[in-house]
């Protein structure tokens, strides 16, 4: 949500950060994600370290009934990391550094009923 992110923002500068810039998007909507790393790049004057870090649990019975449900949440929990990861790893390599940090979602860290 944008108050969880707003939040996020406000620990990072407390913690020393010179600028922190924020963007509320739809990461399933992989079209978005060169504008989005564009935007990045030029509200900060260019991008050093990224941590990509989202994700959702999702509705298990509903994911093992419908075949676009599981498509939907892999498409969410999957696709949008590797096309995050293969866009800013091109960057970083085009720049010669850079860090890429990635956390699972956290609905990994959740057991489930078998």
């Amino acid at each position: 949500s944008a108050e969880k992110l707003a939040a996020a923002a406000d620990d990072l500068k407390v913690l020393g950060a010179a600028k922190v810039e924020t963007y509320v998007a739809n990461l399933a909507d992989l079209s978005t994600h060169t504008a989005l790393i564009e935007a990045g790049k030029a509200a900060l004057g260019g991008i050093d370290a990224v941590l990509i870090a989202h994700g959702v649990l999702g509705d298990q019975k509903l994911a093992q009934q419908s075949v676009a449900a599981t498509l939907e949440l892999f498409n969410i929990n999957a696709i949008s990391y590797i096309s995050l990861i293969t866009l800013l790893a091109n960057h970083f390599e085009a720049q010669r550094q850079g860090c890429l940090a990635v956390i699972g979602s956290v609905a990994g860290d959740r057991g489930r009923a078998s």
